[in-house]
Parts: structure tokens; sequence; C-alpha cells
């Protein structure tokens, strides 16, 4: 018996989908909008990249587990009305209003629905765009899906461990490392002290 299930219609908001294992990756899981096209890949096969690859393909998706799932009701119990709204149905918070947006805090940005570690602060920077900015993730924290919704082409990010739903990549972080920034909400993300300092 495999835990694969090829699914050829794009997941509903909520569901869990295929776990992309590395670079050039054409597995896809989401919760996403039903009305995205998407595919998913693992930050190393994202990072630094000036356009979507060109191995994506449509939302025929291969699914599997998340190493966190819940039900919708589980989660809404877990979080505020406004994290459920962001983590669990790809929403965004307000620019300029969120947390994080202009802070400082050493230490590491972990997903606020399972903890996973998402960022470290030593790749965030002030961008001027509204939210809190960072030109890299934490290496295999992080899935690539190509977001159509509301008539945009974007590139969606989701926690690679829960499939909650942090913010976008775009590649105009023009002055940073990689030339990549990520549009994160401030809702999606808790600063935290490293692993190396917990005990």
């Amino acid at each position: 018996m495999t835990d694969l299930v090829v699914v050829t219609t794009p997941a509903a908001p909520g569901t869990a989908v295929g776990r992309s294992t590395g670079p050039a990756s054409t597995t896809d899981r989401s919760p996403q909008p039903a009305s995205a096209t998407s595919t998913a890949m693992t930050s190393a096969g994202w990072a630094g990249e000036r356009s979507m690859p060109r191995n994506l393909v449509p939302s025929s998706v291969v699914r599997m587990a998340y190493e966190v799932e819940k039900t919708d009701e589980q989660w809404r119990a877990e979080l505020s009305p406004e994290e459920f709204a962001v983590l669990r149905q790809a929403g965004t918070e307000a620019a300029f209003k969120g947390e994080y947006t202009d802070t400082e805090t050493e230490g590491t940005y972990s997903c606020k629905a399972c903890g996973h570690e998402l960022f470290t602060s030593n790749t965030k920077f002030h961008s001027g765009c509204g939210w809190p900015s960072f030109y890299q993730p934490i290496s295999d924290t992080i899935e690539y899906i190509k977001d159509t919704s509301h008539g945009m082409d974007r590139v969606e990010v989701r926690c690679a461990n829960c499939g909650s739903h942090p913010g976008h990549v775009f590649p105009d972080g023009c002055s940073t490392p990689t030339g990549d920034r990520y549009c994160i909400n401030s809702i999606s993300i808790s600063p935290a002290a490293s692993s190396a300092d917990r005990p």
C-alpha cells in the first residue's frame, strides 16, 4: 500500500499535499485557494532564481502527509481568527501593521502554527514593502507553490512541516545576497531563540 495518491484537481483549503524533497522537484502540496494553480519545490530549488523554474508543472499533484496535520477544527481551536485566516486560508495582513515589520529581534522566526523554524534574523532586511522581509529561508523549511489566484502570477511560500501560509517570495530583493524578497506576514511567524541556545 502506497502513501502517495495522484490528484488531478487543485486541493481545497486545509488539504495537505505532497512534499518536495529537493531541487527540481515537481510535487505539490497545499492548502491553497481553490482558484490557484500550484506546484511546489523546496527552498534549495528556489533561492536565487530570477523566474519560476522551468520544470514546475501545473497542478496534477502528488499527495503526501505533512509531519504536522490537523483538521480545520483543531487549527481553529489553536489559532486566533486572524491567524487562521492567514496561516490556513492564505490571507494577508494589512501592510505596515504587522508586529515584526521593522523589528531586529535576533534568533529564528518560526511558523506560528507548528513552531517549525523558517527564517533566521541575519537574513531579515528592511525592504520598505510593509511586511517583514527575508532574503533566504533556513534550508528545506519552505515549500514553493505557483499561485495564479486573484489574476496574479506569484510564488507562494508555505511551511514544509504543516502546510501553513507565511507569505510569498518575489525576485526583487535587489540589495540582498540572493536577490529574493520573502514577503512574510507578521501574524504567521514567532521570534524564538536559535536551536543552539535552547537547553
